[in-house]
């Protein structure tokens, strides 16, 4: 983890670095030593230049987003007849543990709108966040060449059913007497 090898006041500064997004504040918040702001505008620029502060940026916002992701959240609605209240709708909806936004009426009757965790965009983006981060082991692929050998018989067999439809064909036979294709055997139709 990036934080490993900062101290209490670098990790403070990327507390207040993430939050703010002004690294003169972060350095006045983060280290009491520093007293001018010219002095935390160094500081702050200096910090930000550090591989292992950036690092360590880096990972508090993506945790930050993740944290975000998982509060995302997604708009949907049940219908009722268009007779039924709308306290008798958000008394029916809530008592299923489901807290209703806003009821509004249509021409097919009412609609209560609620909000869900939206899992399908936060498991995309957070699949997403992990790849970039490298999180996940390198894709292998396996390529794999097979030559099959045939029975020789089955290859002759093959070759004279082959060339007896092929004679049918030609002498006006068109139609086979079983009904089936006219395609050599092992071609396809």
């Amino acid at each position: 983890m990036a934080t490993d090898f900062l101290t209490k006041q670098d990790i403070k500064f990327v507390e207040e670095y993430v939050e703010h997004g002004n690294a003169t504040k972060a350095a006045q918040e983060a280290y009491p030593t520093v007293k001018t702001y010219s002095s935390a505008a160094t500081k702050g620029s200096d910090n930000l230049k550090s591989p292992k502060i950036q690092e360590a940026i880096d990972d508090a916002l993506l945790y930050q987003h993740h944290i975000q992701l998982f509060k995302s959240k997604r708009v949907e609605y049940f219908m009722f007849p268009k007779t039924m209240d709308d306290k008798d709708i958000v008394s029916h909806v809530n008592s299923v543990g489901i807290k209703v936004i806003t009821v509004r009426e249509t021409d097919k009757g009412k609609m209560a709108f609620y909000a869900v965790p939206d899992a399908s965009a936060i498991k995309g983006a957070l699949d997403l966040a992990y790849k970039i981060k490298g999180a996940y082991a390198p894709e292998k692929h396996l390529n794999v060449n097979v030559d099959i050998q045939t029975d020789p018989l089955i290859a002759d067999l093959t070759l004279m059913l082959n060339e007896k439809l092929k004679d049918g064909i030609h002498q006006g036979t068109n139609k086979p007497s079983n009904g089936g294709s006219t395609s050599p055997v092992g071609a396809e139709a």
